[in-house]
């Protein structure tokens, strides 16, 4: 079984490579994906493909650098700068919950760069 950090740095890497599949199998059915003011954005693997495909599809330079992370047991919280994304380039605070090896809940604060 993964630890939280390698579930969270196998997605990172499977993001960058815009592979959906592979960054899928990183999370749990149920996985929430929610912005920071907890309004669900994607809530179980179907929607995270298609969300996540399309993002892929029509952002073909998307990177993520990751710019720090604190682990503290189940709970990974990266601090990313997102560059190539249609819609323009975030800073963006991440905080994963990895249960079993899996990722089932995200949440995502985000500001574009330069505010």
């Amino acid at each position: 079984m993964l630890t939280s950090e390698q579930a969270v740095q196998g997605q990172l890497d499977a993001y960058n490579s815009h592979d959906v599949d592979r960054f899928l199998a990183f999370y749990a059915a149920e996985t929430v994906v929610q912005d920071g003011n907890g309004n669900v954005l994607m809530e179980g693997l179907d929607r995270m493909k298609k969300g996540y495909g399309e993002l892929f599809d029509q952002s073909p330079e998307l990177r993520c650098l990751l710019a720090g992370r604190s682990v503290l047991g189940e709970y990974v919280v990266d601090h990313e700068i997102v560059t190539g994304r249609k819609g323009g380039d975030v800073h963006a605070i991440v905080m994963y919950h990895v249960r079993n090896g899996k990722i089932d809940h995200v949440t995502i604060a985000k500001q574009p760069i330069g505010k």
